[in-house]
């Protein structure tokens, strides 16, 4: 095949990639639905609760500041750093009361958030690398 051929597959490659990144960009930026769920990068989902609906991510932590309170988790693109305060509820299994101290670099991690002007505060944290369905023992 041509060498012209192979750049206009990469071209278009290229131009689809960027496409799909402006596109999750934008999604992530639209006001939540009133009802059912979006996904966006990451698998962001919009989950109900009794106050209003909140976006979740999954991923996997990638960093935890213990100093600035806050925990970064790694998605299919990119990374989001989530502010942690007071309120925040942080769940990890075998504890009733759980800190971000409990987490760990790596944990899969389910996080529902809400976005304070440029902030990205997690309300709560949810350590899903233990599997409960098989022998109990974690599934990193």
């Amino acid at each position: 095949m041509s060498t012209r051929w192979w750049n206009r597959v990469a071209g278009t490659a290229l131009v689809i990639a960027g496409l799909m990144l402006v596109v999750n960009v934008l999604a992530e930026d639209a006001p939540a639905a009133s009802t059912g769920t979006t996904s966006g990068q990451y698998g962001d989902q919009i989950v109900g609760n009794t106050d209003a609906q909140r976006p979740l991510v999954f991923g996997r932590v990638s960093a935890i500041n213990t100093w600035d309170q806050t925990l970064t988790v790694k998605g299919f693109l990119l990374d989001k750093t989530f502010k942690i305060n007071s309120d925040t509820r942080i769940g990890v299994e075998d504890k009733t009361v759980a800190t971000l101290d409990d987490l760990k670099i790596g944990d899969r991690v389910q996080v529902v958030y809400q976005k304070q002007g440029r902030s990205l505060v997690a309300d709560r944290i949810t350590d899903t690398s233990w599997d409960n369905t098989r022998s109990g023992s974690p599934s990193r």
